[in-house]
């Protein structure tokens, strides 16, 4: 990681200019035990989270767009929008909790991020039978 949390920041914004489209503020900080960064956006009261691992934070800093977080960011800009319902929204939370929880159990294999969510959604649901 030979880069500060600011520049990851700039990147962030520069590879995702619809983050300040929608008028959010992102502020990061680095989970050491999960090793990813930690992203909080606002929007006035609102608060949405993202998580980005650090490989994929890496090849973001290297001007490489990240699937994962970019369909993070695509569900935050929804919920942002209101075209999603809270009882959604808590549920794409908790596929992603359960996606995140798989890839550390995994041994943080890369490369795995559909698998893990599909396995996710398939565990989200049926928990919610």
């Amino acid at each position: 990681m030979g880069y500060t949390q600011v520049a990851l920041e700039d990147k962030i914004l520069e590879m995702y200019p619809e983050i300040r489209e929608y008028g959010l503020s992102p502020r990061l900080s680095f989970d050491k035990d999960k090793e990813a960064w930690i992203i909080k956006f606002r929007k006035g009261h609102r608060e949405f989270t993202a998580c980005i691992d650090q490989e994929d934070a890496d090849s973001c800093m290297d001007n490489t767009y990240c699937e994962s977080f970019g369909a993070e960011i695509k569900k935050i800009l929804r919920q942002v929008e209101g075209k999603q319902s809270t009882k959604q929204a808590n549920f794409q939370e908790e596929i992603a909790k359960v996606a995140y929880d798989l890839f550390e159990r995994s041994g943080r294999v890369q490369g795995r991020d559909l698998d893990n969510w599909f396995e996710a959604e398939r565990i989200v649901m049926k928990r919610h039978r």
